[in-house]
Formats: C-alpha cells, sequence, structure tokens
C-alpha cells in the first residue's frame, strides 16, 4: 500500500526532527590539544611509534606504507583489526563514532536508511559512523587479518567502493524501533571489508591524516555507502546465506572447517542440530562449496567442548597467515587420535593413561605447532603429514603428563615454565629426550626422567 500524503509529509518531518537529534548527538569531541586527544583515545605504546615517524609526511604512497605497517603492528598487539578495534576503543567507542562524523558529516542530501523502514525498503545508504566492528553482527567470528590486510590495500588505491557490491545487511525486529545514531548495522556479507574500513579510520584518525587531502578518492567513496537489505528468518539464514556467498569473489574464499567451526559454535543452542545446518548448506551449494567428506567430519568433530581454546588458536594462526598455509589440512582432524579423550592402547598399559589426549595436551599440541609454524620461512609452510602430526600430539601427550606430575610434586612454576616454553619453541634436546622416552617406554617412567634426565 502506497503512503498517503499527509503520512509523508509527517515522515519528512520526522526525518528533518531526527537529523537535528543525530548532528547534536554525534558532535565531535573538542580536545586543547592533540596530546589531550591521545589521553582520551590513547592507543597502544607500539603505535606510538608509528604515530611519530609519521609526523610530517604528506607524500601519499608514503603514507599508505606506514598505515600498512600500523596495520601490522596493531594485528601483532591484538590478533586482528576487529580485536584491535574492540580493545582501542573499549571505554571511548562514542568517542570513535563522533570522530567519524566529524571527518564525514552526515549530508541532508543524502536518504540515509531509516531503521523503521527497515522492512519496506531493501536498499540504501548508510553512514559510516553505523558500520559496526564487533564479532556478534557477523555470523563468522573475526575477520582474518590477512583478508582485512587485503582489503585495505584496495580501499587505500580505489576507495571504498560498494556501488557495484553493496554492503549486504539484515535486521532483526529490535533494530527497528532506533534512531539512526543507536542503529548499528548487522551483516550478512560485508563484515571483514567493514571492519578494515574501520580500521583504516582509526588509523587516521590516530595519525592525525586529514583524509579529505591526502586520499580524496577514500573520502568520497566513504560519503555514498550503498546497502542492500535482506530478509532473514532466523540466524542460520543468515549464516546459510552468508556461506553461499563466500564461494565467490577475488579475495572471498569458500568456507574453511575452521570458519564452520566457529560458524555452527555461534548456532548452537538453536532449533537445528549441526548436521541438520550442513544438510541446509549443501543443499543449495555448488560441488566445490559443499561440506561434506572430510571437511564435514572434521568440522563436527572439532565442536566438542574440549576443542574450543584449542580451535581459537588455530583461528589465530589462519587470522596471520591465511587457509593455505597453515600446518593442518582439511582432513587431519578426521584423525581421532589427533583429539581429546583419545585413549591409545600401547603394549604399555601403565603407559595408556600417559598418553590419553586432553584437552590441556590439546592445547599444547597447537600452540607448539603454531609456534614452530611461523618460525618457518614462510615459503616453506605447508600442511603436516598424518605420522607427523600423530607423532607430535603423543609428544605433547606425554610431556602434559610430565608437567602436571612435576606440578604436583611442587616444582618451582618458573623453572617448569622455562622448561614449557623450550617444549613449545621446539627446543631440539628436549624433544629428542621425549622421543627417546617415549620410545623406549619403560614401565618405571617418572616425571623426573623428563625434567631432570
Amino acid at each position: 500500500m502506497e503512503p498517503q500524503p499527509e503520512q509523508e509529509d509527517s515522515f519528512v518531518d520526522a526525518k528533518a526532527e531526527e537529523m537535528s537529534t543525530v548532528e547534536e548527538k554525534l558532535e565531535s569531541p573538542v580536545f586543547d590539544s592533540f596530546e589531550d586527544s591521545e589521553v582520551k583515545l590513547a592507543p597502544s605504546s607500539r603505535m606510538g611509534e608509528v604515530m611519530q615517524s609519521c609526523e610530517g609526511i604528506t607524500d601519499r604512497e608514503t603514507l599508505k606504507q606506514q598505515v600498512l605497517t600500523a596495520y601490522d603492528v596493531l594485528c601483532d598487539d591484538c590478533g586482528g583489526p576487529s580485536q584491535w578495534l574492540a580493545e582501542r576503543f573499549k571505554d571511548s567507542e562514542a568517542d570513535f563514532r563522533a570522530s567519524l562524523s566529524s571527518m564525514f558529516p552526515w549530508m541532508a542530501s543524502i536518504d540515509y536508511v531509516q531503521p523503521a523502514v527497515l522492512g519496506k525498503k531493501d536498499k540504501g545508504f548508510v553512514h559510516v559512523s553505523t558500520l559496526s566492528f564487533s564479532p556478534d553482527r557477523s555470523t563468522k567470528g573475526f575477520p582474518y587479518r590477512c583478508t582485512c590486510r587485503h582489503i585495505l590495500e584496495e580501499i587505500l588505491v580505489h576507495g571504498f567502493l560498494t556501488e557495484a557490491e553493496p554492503l549486504l545487511l539484515w535486521c532483526s525486529p529490535e533494530d527497528r524501533l532506533l534512531s539512526q545514531v543507536d542503529f548499528r548495522c548487522r551483516y550478512v556479507k560485508g563484515c571483514a571489508r567493514c571492519v578494515s574500513l574501520l580500521s583504516l579510520l582509526a588509523l587516521f584518525r590516530d595519525l592525525a591524516v586529514d583524509v579529505m587531502v591526502h586520499f580524496p578518492h577514500i573520502y568520497q567513496s566513504v560519503q555514498l555507502i550503498h546497502v542492500m537489505f535482506q530478509s532473514h528468518a532466523s540466524l542460520t539464514s543468515v549464516a546459510i546465506a552468508n556461506a553461499h556467498l563466500s564461494c565467490s569473489g577475488s579475495i572471498r574464499q569458500a568456507h574453511d572447517v575452521m570458519t564452520w567451526v566457529n560458524k555452527l559454535r555461534l548456532l548452537e543452542g538453536g532449533s537445528d542440530a549441526p548436521a541438520a545446518i550442513l544438510e541446509k548448506f549443501n543443499s543449495n551449494a555448488s560441488a566445490r562449496c559443499k561440506v561434506t567428506g572430510n571437511r564435514r567430519v572434521a568440522a563436527l568433530a572439532l565442536l566438542q567442548p574440549n576443542c574450543r581454546r584449542g580451535c581459537e588458536m588455530m583461528v589465530d594462526l589462519l587470522s596471520r597467515i591465511g587457509p593455505r598455509a597453515v600446518w593442518w589440512g582439511e582432513d587431519s582432524f578426521c584423525n581421532k587420535k589427533l583429539l581429546p579423550n583419545f585413549a591409545p592402547r600401547t603394549g604399555r598399559s601403565s603407559w595408556n593413561p600417559i598418553l590419553v589426549v586432553t584437552a590441556e595436551s590439546f592445547e599444547t599440541w597447537i600452540a607448539s605447532l603454531n609456534r614452530q609454524h611461523l618460525a618457518k620461512n614462510p615459503k616453506s609452510r605447508r600442511s603436516l603429514e598424518k605420522s607427523r602430526l600423530e607423532e607430535h600430539s603423543q609428544l605433547s601427550a606425554f610431556w602434559t603428563w610430565a608437567k602436571t606430575e612435576a606440578q604436583h610434586h611442587a616444582v618451582d612454576p618458573e623453572d617448569l615454565a622455562a622448561v614449557h616454553e623450550k617444549f613449545l619453541d621446539g627446543d631440539v634436546t628436549l624433544s629428542l629426550d621425549l622421543q627417546s622416552l617415549l620410545h623406549e617406554k619403560k614401565s618405571d617412567i617418572c616425571w623426573k626422567d623428563v625434567l631432570l634426565g
């Protein structure tokens, strides 16, 4: 039904009033000095060095390199751009939003999305201050830092282009009750792009870069952020739509095993079981993207609670180096010998409980492989063979048992921590000693044989 003239007039008046409220609420904070702004919106200490190196730079190419360097620093500090934004503006998100409104003033000529009519309009424009960097606004968790870096490089060169490929959003019934100033986007697709943009703008703000002067193409593209809205009956529907859309595009990739684990964890407690969610996705997926065989078995196996922390550590590595360079493969976690609660049967019954894979040994196994993998030359990083993974899993279980026994015998925690660091680093002497003891499997094994041998 078309709105009556009286309704249209009422809507225009309401919008004018709300725009006035937006301008008042989003008024940029006034700082007495740059040092004062640093106190109120304090960046990390490592970022301070990058900020100093940017002073007086006006060359665009040099600024680009400084921004990318700053991005690498913040990711090293926090794990990724979304995590950095959450930490950076933990107590000052309102100030950050105000800064965005100061950098990109709300324009009366742009018909920004009105939350109240989100169910009636399927496309429009949103203001940059309404974009969200919170992982609970997506169905994939934190965007990978390597993916966001690619996007960041594209934005620096071409701007934030959304006209040809709008951000794909959805909204809950509660979102429609919000004002423009309180509205935050929920993503079907586009979270990584928005997090990349927001981290870039936060860096510009911290580095005192005038976007309009030094990067006019970015400024112009951010003023007009095109979006399209989809209606979804449930979060499961959003998650499946996101997974289908991830199968196309130059930077996008079909969901890897860990992305599916994150997505299925997010949907835990809903009406559909994990296996049913995968079936719904597969029913309308191409052969390349279907979650079947080893990928399906591995994703479901890693959902057990004892794998949660280990999975978080693997996601951190994925975020750093990308899915093609990690130490595991699609089929690695189909192997029950690597997962918590696996109880081996050896020729020595006294060794069977020693080599049980526990949540702690599983985490130690992942932490050590992650660290040793990052220490390698990037060109030599590749997935490890099944036998190598199984061997290191046993070593990790053996070491975890010895460490636990030593703790029970009141060994100095600092001394124990130092040896644990050696294990995580892959210390050659310690590894050879453990392998020798593991191969021998003497019946009277004692924790002292490991720590004092």
